[in-house]
């Protein structure tokens, strides 16, 4: 008798062989896998939703990362663009009081200018 069958008739029978060869493998490829799975990249967590005001943030520090490019040939738009999103408060009565801001000092009536900004501040300094 050869070597393997005596070592099946020690084990007793063939279910028991391929439960001790399952074992085995799974001895000897756990630490192999586990050094595989050292090596791969961190998986990336979904990003959780963000709110209005991250979203308003995260969108501004995109316009003026574009604004601070050297070849920005559409800086007027960009400008004006970020002007628009500081312009809107979320409050009708403070979004009126920037726009005649605005339209005073582009009439460069800066007193006047300089009245509605007060009160804007004075109203809503957050």
């Amino acid at each position: 008798m050869g070597y393997l069958a005596s070592y099946v008739r020690a084990m007793g029978d063939l279910a028991q062989t391929k439960r001790f060869a399952f074992a085995l493998f799974l001895c000897l490829s756990v630490p192999a896998m586990a050094q595989e799975a050292e090596k791969l990249p961190p998986v990336a967590e979904e990003p959780a939703e963000l709110t209005e005001d991250q979203a308003r943030i995260q969108h501004l520090d995109a316009l003026f990362d574009r604004l601070a490019m050297k070849d920005a040939k559409d800086w007027e738009r960009t400008q004006n663009e970020i002007n628009t999103i500081w312009n809107e408060s979320g409050s009708d009565s403070m979004n009126l009081l920037a726009r005649r801001a605005d339209k005073a000092m582009a009439a460069e009536d800066f007193e006047t200018a300089l009245l509605h900004l007060d009160d804007l501040v004075r109203l809503a300094p957050g």
